[in-house]
């Protein structure tokens, strides 16, 4: 076996292996040398002893983090003490209109603290101004991107204005509102959600309604650039109680789907007769109709029923109309027969007897 030499300092090879530059091999290893030194570990410093690791079986001199025993069983501390801001919402959410109307309350009042040089936000500790009786001259001004700017004031109310929290009983009976007039005023206002002020009125809108604003709400409202009488129809959507049985959530799908279903019909009727200037059957039209657009909302089949609670043994014999008999013979031993309420499809009223009980 013959071993080849490489000249890699001859111009020939120096071009195969690289860029054709000769670089002295001293200065390639000196490199190499100077980074060897600098990565050489620094020596230990002498004479710097290290402490024993000893592990700690029990629980002295170690730092005490929380409390010794239960929490329930220490004294009442100040630090403990919470109260907040709005109590828990409402059982029974305000209708629409009142969220209107409140809503433009905490409007005009936390612009009409803006306008005073006052802080809104300190409309929950010291109160909303002193108007007068002349709040509702107030009107509300939008500005160049349609967002909650000032208030209009042609009476000179807010140079009459003090501030003070004795305002509220005393503005309480005077004032009437218009809630068509308040609509028309909030029909193309928007919420600014960059302005501090924004919050302070939901807050003080939240207040007033004793209602929690839900983050979804205003998350649509953000993204969707939406104005505030669409606010206050997401916020009345949300707050409606929901139902606590599942049979009532199906009920309330089903009721909707039958609507939807009926408005589609009734849309496709009107667009046919339009085009055609002649009544088309009720089949015709909905078949071209179903064509067109996809329902979003399918019904239950027509032979599927919902009842409110589980079917038990009892009402399989009620079906058959074998309880009759057992309960008779259940007498007649003088054994107990409590009431039973009818298994009955919910929404419906064929097949209840008087009482709903046999």
């Amino acid at each position: 076996m013959s071993v080849e030499r490489v000249d890699m300092h001859s111009s020939e090879n120096a071009s195969k292996f690289g860029t054709g530059r000769l670089y002295p091999l001293d200065q390639i290893y000196g490199k190499l040398q100077v980074i060897h030194q600098m990565e050489e570990p620094a020596p230990a410093e002498e004479g710097v002893s290290m402490e024993p690791y000893v592990e700690a079986t029990t629980w002295d001199g170690l730092e005490h983090v929380g409390h010794q025993g239960h929490w329930k069983d220490l004294p009442p501390d100040a630090k403990d003490e919470y109260e907040p801001w709005l109590d828990p919402t409402q059982a029974t959410p305000p209708q629409r209109d009142q969220f209107l109307s409140l809503l433009w309350i905490s409007i005009v009042e936390c612009l009409a603290l803006k306008q005073l040089n006052s802080d809104p936000n300190t409309i929950h500790t010291d109160g909303p101004p002193n108007f007068a009786g002349g709040m509702a001259s107030l009107k509300i001004q939008l500005s160049g991107t349609g967002t909650i700017s000032h208030l209009d004031d042609p009476h000179g109310t807010l140079k009459q204005a003090k501030a003070g929290s004795e305002a509220v009983g005393a503005q309480g009976s005077e004032m009437e509102f218009s809630v068509s007039e308040i609509e028309e005023q909030l029909q193309d206002a928007r919420f600014d959600f960059h302005d501090p002020t924004t919050f302070a009125i939901l807050k003080r809108f939240s207040e007033l309604t004793g209602h929690r604003v839900p983050d979804p709400v205003l998350n649509t409202v953000l993204r969707g650039n939406k104005p505030l009488v669409a606010f206050i129809d997401l916020l009345t959507q949300s707050a409606k109680p929901k139902p606590k049985k599942f049979a009532e959530v199906l009920l309330a799908k089903q009721k909707k789907a039958v609507d939807f279903a009926a408005r589609e019909k009734l849309l496709a009727e009107q667009g046919l007769q339009a085009h055609t200037g002649t009544a088309v059957p009720t089949a015709d039209a909905t078949e071209a109709q179903a064509g067109k657009q996809k329902p979003k909302f399918k019904p239950l089949g027509p032979n599927v029923m919902i009842f409110t609670r589980r079917e038990t043994q009892v009402d399989r014999e009620m079906e058959i109309g074998r309880w009759k008999v057992i309960k008779r013979e259940l007498e007649n031993r003088g054994l107990p027969v409590y009431p039973i309420p009818k298994l009955v499809p919910a929404g419906e009223t064929w097949r209840k007897e008087e009482g709903g009980v046999v």
